[in-house]
């Protein structure tokens, strides 16, 4: 009866125990609920925040790319612009030297207009003068055939005469040549002078049609850089409101994920702790469980549950004492058949204690020793039902 009441009161404690951690359990379940509610709720904003500064990164980059963009395309304007100046410079030059050719040109094509007209009363001169000295050529042999016969008599001083006419006659002949002659090389030259015109004025048209289409291009470019130079400020300051924006999302982005560490680090050691307990009273219990079925009757228990003391010294044992957690056994072969059906089954791990290796310190464990105001050990305030493990 003695023995069955002091069972029952075992069995009363450890249910009073197995309640306790019953509902330390289920608190700390209620707890670790919440605290991975508050995790995933944690996770879901920090994925929202994740999406929102990814998309502001790649706003953000697409900025910077069109920056980019826009600065080399200015400085190919720019480029491009400073070359167009000094095209219009080297055309303004040249312009300013062909409209001094060309007022040279005209000039001398004026001075060339007016030498035909020139050349053409002289020649309109000398073709009076031939004319006039035909008329003279047909009277005179008018004259020469009527007074043949009288220079027949005087043929001395009518021949002289007519070699000397004759003499005359051929030198107009070689003024109507020599002036024939020179009006040929005007007019060769004034061919010349008009296909020199007809080529200058190809060019002045062709100077001309570039420099309007430069000037047209010019003014497109420096309107096209007007609007940069507009945009630029805009986009300057887009760029540093996203950059605010940007900087204040990393900084919540760091003080949430300093939050999720330490939550994570709080739920993984309670965690741990609470599978500790899981684990071993897993383990007792399968032990136990092989026990009461006969399979391995040599358990006596966990070594904490095989004897009690007061509630004060609770935390003393549990510091003195780290192995409150092992089973104990009455010999190594129950040990070993303990651990192998652990493996068996997969059930988990198991530290032992058996009785028949520490039966030579039974004697030394009952013995008395001197202490300081005789104080007694823990050891000595252990309450133990059992016998075989007053050790």
């Amino acid at each position: 009866r003695t023995k069955s009441f002091h069972i029952q009161k075992i069995i009363s404690i450890k249910k009073s125990k197995l309640e306790q951690y019953t509902q330390e359990h289920e608190a700390c379940a209620e707890e670790l609920k919440t605290h991975d509610e508050g995790t995933a709720a944690l996770k879901q904003s920090r994925a929202e925040k994740e999406t929102i500064i990814r998309k502001e990164i790649e706003e953000y980059e697409a900025v910077v790319k069109k920056r980019e963009q826009i600065k080399k395309r200015l400085v190919t304007v720019e480029s491009a612009y400073t070359e167009i100046q000094s095209t219009m410079e080297n055309t303004n030059k040249q312009r300013k030297k062909d409209k001094a050719q060309i007022e040279k040109n005209e000039k001398e094509l004026e001075d060339l207009h007016k030498l035909p007209e020139k050349n053409q009363r002289e020649i309109e001169d000398c073709n009076k003068k031939l004319e006039s000295l035909e008329v003279n050529k047909v009277t005179l042999n008018e004259e020469l055939e009527k007074q043949q016969a009288e220079l027949t008599k005087t043929t001395a001083p009518l021949t002289e005469k007519r070699l000397k006419l004759s003499d005359e006659l051929v030198g107009l002949k070689e003024k109507v040549n020599t002036a024939k002659g020179e009006v040929q090389v005007f007019e060769s030259q004034l061919k010349i002078l008009k296909q020199a015109e007809t080529t200058e004025s190809r060019k002045y048209e062709t100077l001309k049609s570039s420099y309007e289409q430069s000037q047209k291009s010019l003014e497109e470019k420096v309107t096209r850089v007007d609007e940069l130079k507009e945009s630029i400020p805009r986009m300057k300051t887009e760029i540093a409101s996203k950059s605010a924006e940007v900087d204040k999302m990393v900084k919540e982005e760091r003080n949430l994920s300093m939050q999720c560490n330490k939550l994570r680090t709080e739920i993984n050691e309670r965690s741990s702790v609470m599978q500790a307990q899981r684990s071993n009273n897993k383990v007792l219990d399968f032990l136990m469980r092989m026990k009461m079925e006969g399979k391995i009757p040599g358990i006596l228990g966990r070594l904490g549950d095989l004897g009690g003391i007061d509630a004060k010294y609770d935390i003393a044992i549990s510091t003195a004492c780290g192995r409150l957690d092992n089973i104990v056994t009455d010999n190594y072969e129950t040990a070993s058949a303990a651990i192998g059906a652990l493996k068996e089954y997969n059930v988990g791990r198991a530290t032992f204690i058996t009785l028949d290796k520490i039966e030579h310190h039974r004697r030394e464990a009952n013995s008395r020793i001197n202490t300081p105001e005789n104080v007694p050990r823990l050891y000595d305030l252990v309450k133990v039902e059992d016998d075989r493990v007053r050790t």
